[in-house]
């Protein structure tokens, strides 16, 4: 695959997420022998959700469309999602993120390594 299909259908893909860090996911893809790199990644499949920093500090996943919500000092999925055990990612992912900032809409891709 070109470099030019692989940008696009990973623009496609990955809406707003920078192509540096999608390079740097690719390498890492590479190095640490999951797939091929982007190209075999971009046919992977994925669950797309919502990514938060609790006041604690942890990184934390919901999945789903609707947008989790702060209730005290958590974050919480809408009640009506029914979904509402995060799933812990990472502490060093989304290092700008913060218990202030709005949910980051993200995309888990999940490969097996082969």
């Amino acid at each position: 695959m070109k470099k030019e299909d692989i940008e696009r259908k990973a623009g496609e893909a990955f809406p707003g997420c920078p192509m540096d860090s999608l390079y740097d996911y690719d390498q890492e893809l590479r190095r640490e022998g999951y797939v091929r790199g982007m190209e075999d990644a971009l046919d992977m499949p994925s669950v797309r959700g919502w990514a938060v920093r609790d006041t604690d500090g942890q990184t934390l996943f919901y999945a789903g469309t609707e947008m989790p919500v702060r209730f005290h000092e958590d974050w919480m999925a809408p009640h009506w999602t029914g979904r509402g055990t995060p799933l812990p990612l990472d502490g060093g992912l989304f290092p700008g993120l913060t218990w202030e900032s709005e949910p980051l809409e993200v995309r888990l891709v999940i490969c097996a390594k082969r």
